[in-house]
C-alpha cells in the first residue's frame, strides 16, 4: 500500500511536515485465502521522498 500527500513548494524552498496520521486499518491487506482484511500487530516502515527510487526518509513504527 502506498500513502502519497503532495506537498507543493517553489525551487530551492523547503517544508516540514509535522504530523502524518494513519489509521491502523490503512496498513493491512486484503487475504486472499481467508477473503479478509489483515493488519498485523507488528511494525511498519513508513519511506518518504520523491518517487520510490528516490526515498530520503525511512522510519520503522509500530502498528497497533
Amino acid at each position: 500500500m502506498t500513502v502519497q500527500e503532495k506537498v507543493t513548494q517553489l525551487v530551492n524552498e523547503s517544508r516540514a511536515i509535522h504530523k502524518l496520521s494513519l489509521a491502523a486499518s490503512h496498513l493491512g491487506y486484503g487475504d486472499t485465502k481467508t477473503d479478509r482484511w489483515v493488519v498485523e500487530n507488528d511494525r511498519m516502515e513508513i519511506a518518504a521522498g520523491g518517487s520510490s527510487s528516490d526515498v530520503r526518509l525511512r522510519k520503522t513504527i509500530p502498528v497497533r
